[in-house]
């Protein structure tokens, strides 16, 4: 785990109209080498010396110490990344399946985090105790109250000047945080997500089914053809999040309150890529579903909430199974489906007890 630096400390991020553009104005606070670095401005004197307009050389030609100074501000951008606060949320409710991983591949990124915290809540599994296995992670425990209020409390705890958050049923490639912080710390955006999120349990039936169900290209979470501007901040700047004072507590979808607030959109980071696990059993589709019917998720009208009954069911799963060939889909949308309805019940009888 990254050790503490007091040197390289990111200054406030200021956002006026323009930051829809994607504009950023960097307030004092951010060291001289980093300005240096944005002023040089990185990506067009790479351009620069891939096509060799250089004034001072032969067209079609780069200068060696154009080269050279190129190279230098990649290894000092490179150097900034490593060296700002990263903190890394984790909330945890009954994961003792996946979370041993998930801490795993955190801890073997590029861009060590600053601090792990996990935040257990309420599990009655093994899933603290996992947690507790690990060397530099924190564990905060609290009543089960839903992973809005979770990521709040790791937040009102973390020392990052950068918040990161994920799932415990989720793994990162090494380089995930490094490209994940990447345009927070070049003054791009206050905050970023990744389309570049995939099934990390594909090979199973149920999960494959989950995929087919969300009607996006097999083994995908997001849509290719995302927009690069996201509605769920994955990683945000940790000012700005408690401006705003973190997640509302409204159940499924809780982690678009940050941006709806906000008023801004996180931005997409090219090559962060990561992998999330769907539902494996027929008992975790069910209980997956709902939770999603239970929070912004769910079905909004009578004739939205009739689309999830038996007659439906079968009339929509057949054609997909035909499609995709997946004999097993009939039986996951009636479960997935009867999952909805239960939820949307529940939501209407106890609208303020959304969580799982």
């Amino acid at each position: 785990m990254g050790s503490h630096s007091s040197h390289w400390i990111p200054g406030q991020y200021a956002a006026d109209e323009s930051v829809a553009g994607a504009q950023a104005v960097l307030l004092p606070g951010w060291q001289p080498a980093l300005f240096y670095l944005l002023a040089l401005d990185l990506p067009n004197r790479q351009q620069e010396a891939r096509e060799g307009e250089d004034h001072y050389g032969v067209a079609g030609e780069s200068r060696p110490g154009n080269r050279r100074d190129v190279a230098g501000l990649e290894v000092l951008r490179e150097s900034v990344i490593a060296m700002i606060e990263v903190s890394v949320i984790i909330p945890a409710f009954n994961e003792e399946k996946y979370v041993g991983a998930c801490l795993t591949s955190i801890l073997a990124q590029t861009h060590p985090a600053y601090e792990v915290i996990v935040v257990d809540d309420g599990s009655t599994d093994q899933t603290a105790e996992i947690v507790q296995s690990f060397d530099n992670v924190t564990l905060l425990r609290q009543r089960h109250a839903g992973p809005a209020l979770a990521r709040n409390l790791g937040a009102e705890h973390a020392q990052g000047r950068i918040l990161v958050f994920v799932d415990a049923d989720q793994t990162f490639s090494p380089t995930f945080l490094e490209k994940l912080v990447q345009p927070i710390v070049e003054g791009r955006a206050i905050g970023t997500n990744s389309k570049e999120e995939y099934v990390a349990n594909l090979d199973n039936v149920w999960a494959r089914c989950w995929n087919i169900n969300e009607n996006v290209t097999l083994g995908r979470i997001i849509p290719e053809d995302y927009p690069d501007e996201m509605p769920i901040f994955r990683a945000i700047l940790r000012s700005e999040f408690l401006k705003v004072g973190g997640y509302d507590d409204t159940g499924s979808g809780d982690d678009r309150t940050v941006s709806d607030k906000l008023g801004l959109m996180a931005q997409a980071a090219p090559g962060a890529v990561f992998y999330h696990s769907h539902p494996t059993s027929l008992k975790e589709v069910f209980y997956q579903a709902r939770w999603k019917a239970k929070g912004q998720h769910g079905p909004k009208t009578f004739m939205k909430t009739m689309q999830h009954t038996l007659p439906w069911s079968l009339k929509g799963s057949v054609k997909r199974a035909l499609r995709y060939r997946n004999p097993y889909f009939p039986l996951f949308l009636i479960v997935y489906d009867f999952g909805i309805l239960i939820g949307s019940i529940e939501h209407l009888l106890r609208p303020r007890f959304h969580w799982k």
